[in-house]
């Protein structure tokens, strides 16, 4: 593996210590989010319906989008809670306390851009090297070898920098080619295709409520996501409110299993 310290050093070559084990879904995570839909009723699921405001009532809650009103015992969000306070109106509004707080919660992707280079071949094996990089110079400042299991489909992926958004997408590909020149040599060049998603322009991910300036995962895990609002009726959930593994795939599961008991737990069962 490699890893960039300074722009005037050249990249070092590394052993990664061991550590726990990581893994990947077959097929990629929409696999798992398939596996969940095929155990619910196709008709309980409403996709597209961005919603627009949340109604509690004495004993219910009605979520309007522009098509529907719905009514439940319970809401549960998982939307990035700047995201949440600032595209969906409640009524009555939430608290001040939780509004401050997640004006300045740190969404963990929304300053990301995911990059991808696919590749006929993993040049990279034949050269001894794992694919891994680690940089403090960027654009890229971590990659990794992402072929898939069948070995048939080859790919590079990681993160550029936040600090590219200032780039056209011509100018990042130009700056990202020169960096994996950079270690890999002529070899890198040779992708088959590219492709990035910046965070930053997802509706659902970046927002416009979101504070400037804030530290990786700050105030991930605030205490004041924890409890039930408006007579247990909404429960503010998501991977950026779980204590543990912040923003990340862990922390949104860490998050539902908190969710689902507090549930049982209020419905004793």
């Amino acid at each position: 593996s490699y890893f960039q310290t300074f722009s005037n050093v050249p990249p070092q070559e590394i052993a990664v210590p061991s550590d726990s084990p990581s893994y990947r879904f077959k097929n990629g995570t929409v696999d798992l989010i398939n596996a969940i839909f095929s155990k619910l009723a196709p008709e309980t699921v409403l996709l597209n319906e961005k919603v627009d405001k949340v109604i509690f009532e004495k004993d219910k809650a009605k979520v309007v989008t522009k098509s529907h009103t719905l009514v439940t015992d319970v809401v549960i969000s998982t939307l990035p809670p700047a995201v949440l306070i600032d595209q969906i109106d409640f009524s009555p509004s939430l608290p001040n306390e939780l509004l401050a707080v997640a004006e300045h919660t740190h969404t963990w992707m929304q300053d990301s851009i995911k990059v991808a280079l696919t590749y006929k071949k993993p040049f990279w094996r034949a050269q001894g090297k794992s694919g891994i990089i680690f940089s403090n110079v960027g654009p890229l400042t971590e990659f990794y070898d992402q072929s898939n299991v069948e070995n048939n489909s080859f790919a590079l992926v990681g993160f550029a920098s936040g600090s590219c958004a200032r780039f056209t997408k011509e100018q990042r590909i130009e700056k990202i080619e020169a960096q994996l020149k950079m270690v890999f040599g002529d070899d890198a060049l040779h992708y088959e295709a590219y492709h990035e998603t910046a965070w930053f322009n997802e509706e659902f991910t970046k927002s416009d409520m979101q504070a400037d300036h804030l530290f990786p995962h700050q105030n991930g895990g605030h205490t004041v996501f924890s409890e039930p609002l408006n007579g247990n009726k909404l429960f503010i959930s998501g991977a950026e409110t779980s204590k543990h593994h912040s923003g990340y795939m862990e922390g949104a599961i860490f998050a539902a299993e908190s969710v689902v008991a507090k549930l049982k737990k209020l419905h004793n069962k």
